[in-house]
């Protein structure tokens, strides 16, 4: 055989071995996944425990003179298995049960606080530094040799298949014929319905954590008799690549895992022997990234409808013990757990009476808000002149972790994307400023904003491809991405410096003045000389902190005025619901792409600031616990707060000024429906709306089988049929949610079958939904306002420097919003959270929503379902008006026969997704087809 065969079949065995363990932790995420549909992001940290629960059997029983292999191995095994399957166990009940019913980004936050402390627990327990395992296997077998190689199987290898292959049959057999493996089947498949039937699905959920766990456990004391050495950080890596596994065979498919991490681990052999071995983590970063964003349920996933000195301050503290990075972490995740169980703490409370402490919104809105903002600035300012050199510099830290917090709370908090990478953007922004000085001599001030324009276009770039993903898989890819980063910062060292950084970075400079002894070559002067004061080293700290607070109080400023904005509104909106935003014709891909870019740009500046204040940078300063850090600052803050924000309001007391708005906006609204009206006039007899053979098949069902209907200028026409029949679905292929796999819809002549729905919303076509979909977080007016966000042609810049015509057309949505909320009789409620009104007011609000967009076609989809007789006049009455008064022509779904027969023009009827008659009301009231298949006989 030859040399070059025989170097590739050598790394074959050498990915075999490593995809076996893989796929052994893989196991543990797919499971989790599958039947509850969370990352236990602690799993990694179970696979270390296990390895080191073995480890310390193996030694002990080698203490006690025992020395045979396979009994050495066979202890760690079992001690391993049954000490990480406890602590699967109660990782499941600590970190998740208690908010398994709560958002998604809870969940995630909670394992990954869990993980912080597991990895810190170990470290201070055991260490931090490398643990030496005795080799129990050192046999091997040529399989092959040339003249200068050999490839050869070693006797771990060997176990490691062995084990892998046992403990997956072993598994398969569990799952496929025991009664708990039929019930974690079920439970995958539909949780909800397991437990109608009668499953513990509690016991299940808990059981799948313990055999992830002693799965990993196993794969813990084989990798760790594979390499020979352990530490407590060992865990996040081999997670992270288990993951990539589950996700790449598909998650919640346990043949999947085995499948993903064969070829993860192959594909990590031949890039360690082939490329570089510095790099094989970023290929498999990379491979996640692109497995999920080309083909996200991968390949067996069931198809859905993330030694150098230091030149910079040195502060030396005397008689003080040194800073323990790990009760750092520790305490952090302790108040983590404790923010997530806090609704719990306060539902046990409730009966205990005593006063409620409310923080004050600190949003400037009075004179004693304003006063005490001023004051705190001023105190802010002149702190730094009045305490010890080493707090200002632990301050100027402080200030830096505020700006991070900010950036991040803008994607995080107010968009609700969860993002575990930033620290990469904090990466980006602080070598760009190291090499830009290093390599151009380009000071702290131009560094600034060229740092936040890269992280900027850093962000936009990952965002413009991931941005499609949403919830734990966008968490995932940006994980990565801060991975790549750090990874790349690391091993690029011709041009970064590699592990040992960049260093000499220097301070920023008072108008070209130095806070220095003497000038740098080339330099203009120093502080001390131009002013002709004595030189003091700790000027340069304190200026570094006025800075810092500078541009925190700049960044306070930017983001707050972001968030009164049309833009802030839309942030918000979105992680409320996107759905509603796409039907309102906002596009959440450039919402997200703008908060994604925004957020990145604070953490370039944020990452400028660090390399100034360290003088030093190092990969090392940007892992996943800085990330993971700032993250923790957003959630302990209260994600989406900030001191001075304030949502738009309708002024209290402003209802009596509303009647000269009032006038003025109804005469732009029947300005505008006359020249609709002008323009339709000669043309009423050709539809505006013409849909024929429109076709949906979800699969083997065909939901809706060659419908056709036609709106015309002004028309009310009706879609009845039987629960089921197909008639929301006919909607949703209309209005760009559905894409329907035949026939053609036209909006006059364009065609509109395959638009996206926030298209098809900006060319006039509106609707509301058949279960309200407000944006129930914000106030009743603000709903109307984010209506209006592709009307308000304002762009950031005139937001942030609030031109007169960003300030008049803020002011004229505002007043849109308010005379449509006199008309549905809600203006008194325009400051009031809309998920407080009562039922019927929800529903003549979201159809409100939907005329401040000026629609031409609106479509109401059941929106009488829930209303009183009276609120059902009502809406007769508003749905005349809406056609009488504002030419808007309607398409309604509706089963109260009283309200189609009384308002429609015409009314189709489909039954079983397929087309059962048309015509006028009284046509359809006396037809006999239509009679027995939905109105009944008499």
């Amino acid at each position: 055989m030859s040399e070059q065969f025989l170097y590739f079949l050598q790394q074959m065995f050498n990915g075999v071995t490593l995809g076996s363990t893989y796929a052994l932790i893989a196991i543990g995420y797919t499971m989790v996944y599958g039947i509850i549909g969370m990352i236990n992001f602690a799993h990694g940290e179970v696979y270390m425990i296990g390895s080191y629960v073995s480890f310390m059997i193996i030694a002990a029983l080698m203490m006690l003179g025992i020395d045979v292999g396979w009994m050495l191995v066979g202890a760690g095994f079992i001690g391993a298995i049954i000490i990480a399957s406890a602590y699967g166990w109660s990782i499941e009940r600590v970190a998740y049960k208690p908010v398994r019913n709560s958002k998604r980004l809870i969940a995630l936050i909670s394992a990954i606080g869990m993980s912080i402390f597991l990895q810190n627990y170990v470290s201070l327990t055991e260490g931090s530094r490398d643990i030496a395992l005795p080799s129990l296997f050192n046999g091997q077998w040529i399989v092959g040799a040339s003249d200068n190689f050999t490839a050869t199987i070693t006797t771990m290898q060997l176990v490691i298949w062995v084990v892998t292959f046992l403990a997956m049959l072993a598994l398969t057999l569990f799952i496929r014929y025991s009664r708990m493996g039929r019930a974690c089947r079920a439970c995958a498949e539909d949780l909800k319905m397991a437990s109608l039937l009668g499953i513990n699905t509690d016991r299940v959920i808990s059981l799948t954590f313990v055999i992830g766990a002693a799965m990993a456990a196993v794969a813990g004391v084989l990798l760790g008799q594979f390499y020979g050495v352990i530490n407590p950080y060992i865990g996040f890596m081999a997670g992270m690549k288990a993951f990539t596994a589950a996700v790449l065979g598909g998650i919640g498919s346990i043949p999947g895992a085995m499948i993903g991490g064969l070829i993860l681990g192959v594909a990590e052999a031949l890039t360690s022997a082939y490329l570089s071995t510095e790099y094989k983590d970023v290929v498999s970063f990379a491979l996640l990234i692109v497995v999920l964003l080309v083909m996200p349920t991968g390949i067996l996933g069931r198809p859905e409808v993330e030694k150098l000195s230091l030149d910079g301050t040195k502060l030396v503290v005397n008689s003080a013990p040194s800073v323990r990075w790990e009760w750092v972490f520790i305490g952090t995740a302790a108040v983590l757990v404790f923010q997530l169980l806090r609704p719990l703490f306060q539902k046990g409370m409730k009966k205990v009476s005593g006063p409620k402490f409310v923080l004050p919104a600190l949003d400037g809105s009075t004179v004693k808000q304003k006063l005490f903002l001023v004051a705190l600035l001023i105190a802010a300012v002149a702190w730094p002149f009045l305490v010890s050199r080493g707090t200002v510099d632990i301050a100027t830290l402080t200030m830096i972790y505020i700006i991070l917090g900010l950036g991040l709370n803008v994607v995080v908090g107010l968009s609700g994307l969860l993002v575990l990478g930033y620290g990469g953007f904090y990466a980006i922004g602080a070598y760009t400023f190291a090499l830009l000085n290093h390599y151009y001599g380009l000071g702290f001030w131009t560094c600034l904003p060229l740092a936040g324009l890269v992280a900027a276009a850093a962000g936009f770039l990952l965002g413009f491809p991931v941005l499609r993903l949403r919830g734990d898989y966008l968490a995932i890819v940006t994980l990565g991405f801060g991975e790549i980063v750090r990874i790349l910062l690391l091993n690029n060292t011709d041009i970064t410096g590699g592990p040992n950084g960049i260093s000499q970075i220097p301070k920023p400079t008072f108008f070209g003045l130095e806070f220095s002894r003497t000038a740098r070559e080339g330099g203009w002067d120093t502080f001390s000389n131009f002013f002709n004061v004595a030189y003091d080293p700790s000027d340069r700290v304190v200026f570094l902190y006025l800075v810092a607070l500078l541009l925190v109080v700049l960044s306070l400023f930017v983001i707050n005025r972001l968030l009164r904005m049309p833009l802030g509104r839309a942030w918000e909106a979105l992680r409320e619901d996107e759905i509603a935003c796409r039907s309102l014709g906002l596009n959440p891909t450039r919402i997200k792409l703008t908060a994604f870019t925004i957020s990145a740009a604070f953490a370039g500046f944020a990452g400028t600031l660090f390399a100034a204040r360290q003088g030093f940078v190092s990969p090392e300063s940007f892992t996943f616990a800085e990330s993971a850090f700032v993250l923790a600052i957003v959630v302990l803050g209260g994600m989406g707060s900030q001191f001075a924000h304030a949502g738009a309001r309708w002024p209290d007391g402003a209802d009596d000024d509303l009647a000269s708005t009032r006038v003025a906006a109804d005469d732009a609204s029947a300005s505008e429906a006359e020249k609709r009206a002008s323009e339709r006039g000669a043309g009423m007899s050709q539809p505006l709306l013409s849909v024929s053979g429109l076709m949906m098949r979800f699969g083997g069902l065909l939901a809706v089988n060659n419908v056709s209907l036609e709106l015309h200028p002004q028309e009310i026409v009706s879609l009845i049929g039987p629960n089921g029949a197909g008639k929301t679905t006919v909607f949703n292929c209309l209005t760009g949610f559905y894409k329907p796999t035949g026939g053609t819809i036209l909006l006059r002549d364009q065609h509109l079958e395959g638009l996206p729905g926030q298209q098809i919303a900006r060319m006039g076509v509106v609707r509301t939904f058949q279960h309200v979909r407000l944006f129930r977080e914000m106030t009743v007016i603000e709903n109307l306002l984010v209506a209006q966000h592709q009307q308000l042609k304002t762009g950031i810049f005139s937001g942030l420097l609030k031109t007169p015509g960003f300030r008049r057309a803020q002011s004229e949505a505002l007043d849109r919003a308010a005379t449509w909320l006199e008309r549905i009789g809600l203006l008194e409620h325009a400051n009031r959270q809309a998920s407080n009104l009562a039922y019927g007011d929800q529903r003549r609000l979201e159809i409100a929503r939907c005329m401040v967009t000026q629609p031409e076609i609106l479509m109401l989809d059941e929106p009488a379902a829930g209303l009183n007789p009276k609120e059902t006049h009502e809406l007769d009455e508003l749905i005349m008006e809406l056609r009488n008064h504002h030419n808007t022509t309607v398409l309604l779904i509706e089963h109260d026969m009283k309200l189609v027969m009384g308002i429609s023009d015409r009314i189709y009827v489909v039954n079983q997704g397929t087309p059962l008659a048309n015509g006028t009301p009284e046509q359809i009231r006396n037809n006999p087809d239509v009679i027995r298949a939905y109105l009944g006989e008499a």
